[in-house]
């Protein structure tokens, strides 16, 4: 308990609302629950943290009496709940109850970004907020790790690593990816594109056990390994917006920066490419004496566009009110693999579409656009120069995953916002 008290709550001794909404951070990566009826596993670990984050909140606010919140961000938000209300009258009977508890979720990820917001603004050391979230990371980090160690000793089915087939591999073999505490590794892979920029801020902070030279390159060194074993896209998608950002902040000639750009797009660009569309050799032979190796060519479509074109699909049978609130498409087949339930788009704003109907995505636009705007009212702060990328990595993201449910997005969106309030700082030298 000594421990505990000095270490962990003794920092937040004076402000409950803050350790609360760290425990949530923390929480947020811990997305392995049981399948419930309706919700399947739409609820997390986080949400009993986010209790009492809303219950300390709602206390604070009663005795200050000084929430100040951003009318035209709220009123976006209302305008798209209730475009989903209106989809969900659509859709009938069958679906009323999942799409009520659909605009439940959506209105518990609202509320996320406005407390984080809240937070944010309020709290006078914003590196207690990116040091609960680099110690998240490192700590997801550290069990993707072990579970690496336990997959070299013969553990392969252990709760840490996930097997499967690369979609553009040299064999038909499977592949351990590293998944850590989250249900897949492009999961993992999107948390820790966003988490590499705390970890930055706290580098330039100095943070004695997260941000000091040799930490700072013990755990960089670890991202490479853990990220580069998630066999994801995201971790090139986060390559591609690191390039040009470590080269901007060096403040060097105009080359440089240029080459940087050029090396970016064509991560990008490479990126798409076996996103789309896969000609790569699928297996090698050594061939017959004469003609040398031989490779056999895998020339199928990506499985994400099988998805894409599903969904598609779904879009044009109703593209005003969207198939319901639930579900992207209805029965599907991808890769020769037959789906009853449908399959998710892959893509948030394809999956916003079908679900919700063009109202549905059209609204959801202008929430973020609102919460850009709100978050950029005043000169960017030293601390959302480091969201920045963040949020840069996320919307390339957004095209290959779907993100309209991910906790740690609504957190950072809410975390931009609040941040501005504080205004630009010098920089630390």
């Amino acid at each position: 308990m000594s421990w505990f008290a000095k270490n962990i709550s003794g920092p937040f001794k004076n402000d409950k609302l803050l350790f609360w909404f760290c425990l949530f951070i923390f929480t947020a990566p811990l997305m392995k629950t049981p399948d419930l009826p309706l919700i399947h596993q739409k609820l997390q670990l986080s949400e009993l943290a986010f209790i009492l984050v809303f219950l300390w909140f709602g206390l604070e606010i009663i005795k200050k009496r000084a929430w100040t919140f951003d009318a035209a961000l709220l009123a976006a938000a209302v305008i798209h709940l209730g475009c989903m209300a209106l989809c969900l009258l659509h859709t009938g009977k069958s679906m009323f109850l999942r799409g009520a508890l659909e605009i439940m979720v959506q209105s518990y990820l609202f509320l996320i970004v406005l407390v984080s917001a809240y937070i944010a603004k309020t709290r006078p050391e914003p590196q207690k907020i990116f040091s609960a979230w680099g110690a998240t990371l490192i700590f997801v980090m550290l069990l993707g790790l072990l579970g690496l160690l336990l997959y070299a000793l013969g553990y392969h089915k252990n709760p840490f690593i996930s097997m499967g087939g690369l979609e553009y591999s040299f064999s038909n073999a499977d592949y351990p990816r590293v998944q850590s505490t989250f249900r897949h590794g492009s999961y993992l892979a999107n948390y820790m594109a966003v988490s590499f920029f705390f970890l930055a801020y706290l580098r330039k902070k100095g943070h004695p056990k997260l941000g000091t030279g040799t930490w700072f390159r013990v755990w960089g060194f670890l991202f490479l390994v853990i990220g580069f074993l998630t066999l994801s896209r995201s971790f090139l998608i986060w390559l591609a917006v690191l390039v040009p950002w470590l080269v901007f902040q060096a403040k060097n000639n105009f080359l440089p920066k240029f080459c940087s750009i050029a090396v970016a797009a064509s991560i990008l660009a490479f990126t798409a490419f076996i996103t789309v569309w896969l000609v790569f050799p699928e297996k090698i032979d050594r061939g017959h004496a004469r003609q040398g190796p031989a490779a056999i060519i895998n020339t199928h479509p990506s499985p994400r566009l099988e998805m894409w074109e599903q969904t598609w699909a779904t879009i044009q049978e109703n593209p005003f009110w969207g198939r319901n609130l639930m579900e992207a498409t209805g029965p599907a087949r991808v890769a020769g693999i037959y789906y009853p339930l449908g399959v998710a788009a892959h893509n948030t704003w394809l999956q916003l579409w079908a679900t919700r109907g063009i109202l549905g995505l059209l609204s959801f636009l202008f929430f973020i656009w609102m919460a850009i705007r709100a978050g950029m009212k005043n000169p960017l702060s030293t601390e959302q120069k480091f969201l920045v990328p963040a949020l840069i990595a996320l919307f390339f993201i957004s095209f290959i995953e779907h993100l309209d449910h991910v906790r740690f997005v609504y957190v950072l969106l809410g975390l931009f916002i609040g941040f501005n309030s504080k205004g630009p700082e010098q920089d630390v030298k």
